[in-house]
């Protein structure tokens, strides 16, 4: 199992092949299909860190949160 979660942002051409590079490396990246000017809500409840884990990186992405 890879040890790093990668969070993408708006879809343009550069998010589309930063998102082939890490399938292209083994990864499966957490892409909910955003446009370019949204924001992804991080909610405690929603999104559960892994002990496994090394890192987690957002890419291009506008944080909100929410408690």
């Amino acid at each position: 199992m890879k040890k790093y979660m990668f969070f993408l942002g708006g879809h343009d051409a550069e998010m589309d092949e930063i998102k082939n590079l890490l399938e292209q490396e083994g990864y499966t990246p957490f892409d909910k299909g955003l446009s370019w000017d949204n924001a992804l809500l991080l909610i405690r409840l929603k999104i559960v860190v892994r002990k496994n884990l090394t890192g987690q990186y957002c890419i291009e992405l506008k944080i909100i949160t929410v408690f």
